[in-house]
């Protein structure tokens, strides 16, 4: 992506758009039903589609991303302001509840297919 359409796309208010219009078409809601300080693990998305919302956000924003973004990074708010930070170059700042979050991703693990956290650790390699 040239650098100026980046820069265009890496403002909070466009980030935050991208993951309601992107979450409401995957999980066939309404995007006014979409809060962006709820968190995304109560709207009940698979494993499957967070890490294919990473892989989507990963093409949109040109960056490289955790595959456990949404487990470490709970909401919408959460995320545009990590995505951000990283778009910036800034060091990545530590969740705002990280053992509350950690406890979130762990839980989640615990429900994956053996070809899903395959899928997730080969992302890692």
């Amino acid at each position: 992506m040239p650098e100026d359409a980046k820069q265009a796309t890496t403002t909070r208010p466009a980030i935050i758009a991208w993951l309601i219009d992107w979450i409401a078409a995957e999980l066939e809601m309404p995007a006014a039903e979409i809060d962006t300080a709820h968190s995304l693990l109560d709207y009940s998305m698979s494993s499957v589609t967070a890490t294919i919302l990473v892989g989507d956000l990963e093409d949109w924003l040109d960056l490289t991303l955790s595959p456990t973004l949404v487990w470490d990074y709970t909401s919408i708010d959460a995320i545009a302001d990590h995505l951000l930070e990283q778009a910036a170059g800034a060091p990545a700042a530590a969740p705002a509840d990280a053992g509350a979050d950690a406890d979130a991703m762990l839980a989640n693990l615990d429900n994956l297919s053996d070809a899903e956290v395959d899928a997730l650790l080969s992302k890692l390699s």
